[in-house]
């Protein structure tokens, strides 16, 4: 994992299918209260949009999970990011998460880097509109963005995030209709304010997320195959109403 400054005493304080083709039942996972503390691959479609909204570039990123401790400090377990669009090949991170909250860092290479400076995908319980929560970052002068977000080598900027759950709905996703909470989230700081629309799943987590970020670009994470890590086998979606 890169050296970078990161602020996380807020994430310390409080964060601690059916298969593709209908009719195909495959063997339950064993149930857990976890999402992203178990040995899964999450795969994600990632299209990129200018400020016009021209699609501008198209990618498949892989976050694998587990178990073990990656910083003992925060509650945070292992993760990795993978892109098959040429921006990084593989890196470790972590995830925090437990029965308050639930946090996980974006990719942050290449093209991904301007994540760092817009809301990171979060939860916290319960699960009810109208619940908010804020959480603030100090980044290190390696994540400014050239003509964008520029500051001073070997100091930190401050990126104050706020968070709400405005809904409950049905999501109509490319692997079918998912129940969701929506969370809207913001990113204020010295430069261009960025935004987050995410839509988390108490059982697949965050199964979409809308980014506009600090060169005005958006874009748009979408879920398409949960699996596990190891034997590869697809994971039963829950509730899931096929196409």
């Amino acid at each position: 994992m890169k050296t970078y400054t990161l602020m996380l005493l807020t994430v310390a304080s409080f964060m601690g299918c059916t298969d593709e083709k209908k009719g195909s039942v495959q063997s339950q996972e064993p149930e857990s209260p976890f999402i992203y503390k178990r040995d899964r691959e999450f795969t994600f479609l990632a299209s990129h949009f200018d400020m016009d909204g021209r699609l501008t570039g198209l990618d498949t990123l892989f976050l694998t999970t587990n178990s073990k401790i990656f910083n003992e400090k925060y509650g945070q377990t292992y993760s990795s990011w993978s892109s098959t669009g040429g921006d990084f090949g593989s890196n470790f991170t972590g995830v925090t998460e437990h029965d308050t909250a639930v946090w996980i860092h974006p990719p942050r290479d290449g093209r991904y880097k301007k994540l760092e400076l817009s809301p990171f995908p979060m939860v916290k319980y319960p699960l009810v509109k109208g619940n908010g929560w804020s959480w603030d970052l100090l980044v290190g002068s390696h994540y400014s963005i050239e003509g964008y977000a520029e500051w001073a080598d070997n100091t930190a900027e401050a990126f104050a995030s706020t968070y709400r759950i405005t809904r409950e709905l049905p999501l109509q996703t490319q692997i079918g209709k998912v129940d969701c909470f929506e969370i809207e989230s913001f990113t204020e700081s010295n430069f261009e304010r960025t935004e987050l629309k995410s839509y988390f799943n108490p059982a697949y987590g965050f199964v979409r997320m809308e980014y506009r970020n600090i060169d005005k670009g958006r874009l748009l994470m979408e879920l398409i195959r949960v699996r596990h890590a190891q034997s590869g086998t697809m994971l039963p979606f829950k509730d899931l109403q096929l196409q």
